[in-house]
């Protein structure tokens, strides 16, 4: 969505709990036209397959990362919320429409080639390939920052770790989609990267990883 840099714009304070089976019919009457949702092929607009943590335009230096906050406030309004934007969808003006559309984006692109990972398993991958670099039960600093309240950052955004400046530049929001590709070649995905982990190849153990980074990252620090 969106290919031009963002205007200023408020997140909301609040979002109303959205609702599947409503969201899927919007999609299909007011998005399928232009977008594709489960391939990563293109059509009148860019697919939406992986939307979330993505930066508008996929460009760096174009503002806006794609969250539920900022989908939420753009939907509303394309044309005022990035003035010049090719994009002519009028919006949606209800907010629980708008909602509702975003609970079916998310549970899709959750669903996306992400296996369901397994806690325990997520444990010992940490324990054996992070650990010796990051800690995820406070936000003490090793080689690597604290990992904990990982999800749902902006890459490069610890106080007080200093990060490359491939880190900092990318404006990647951390999430399970994110992680799950960023897991799988840290320096292809992010170059310049001073991350010296080569990555997890196989999906399962980045599902697994991901399982525990999302429930211990979630705790409040000691």
């Amino acid at each position: 969505m969106g290919t031009d840099k963002k205007s200023g714009s408020s997140s909301p304070k609040h979002i109303p709990e959205g609702d599947y089976e409503r969201g899927k019919k919007i999609y299909k009457y007011r998005c399928a036209q232009c977008h594709a949702i489960d391939s990563k092929k293109s059509m009148a607009g860019p697919t939406l397959h992986g939307l979330f943590g993505r930066v508008s335009g996929t460009a760096a230096g174009y503002g806006v990362v794609w969250t539920r906050e900022t989908l939420f406030d753009y939907l509303a309004d394309p044309r005022r919320y990035i003035p010049g934007t090719k994009m002519f969808f009028v919006g949606i003006k209800k907010e629980q429409e708008r909602a509702d559309l975003l609970k079916y984006m998310e549970v899709e692109f959750s669903s996306m080639g992400i296996p369901e990972g397994d806690y325990e398993k997520g444990k010992k991958i940490f324990k054996q390939r992070c650990s010796q670099c990051h800690v995820i039960d406070s936000m003490a600093m090793k080689t690597g920052p604290s990992l904990n309240g990982l999800i749902g950052r902006t890459s490069g955004s610890v106080a007080g770790f200093d990060y490359s400046d491939a880190n900092k530049n990318k404006g990647v929001v951390w999430s399970r989609e994110t992680l799950f590709e960023y897991l799988a070649d840290p320096k292809k995905y992010i170059p310049g990267t001073k991350m010296v982990f080569a990555g997890i190849k196989k999906p399962n153990e980045r599902a697994d990883l991901i399982k525990y980074i999302e429930v211990e990252g979630a705790k409040s620090p000691h």
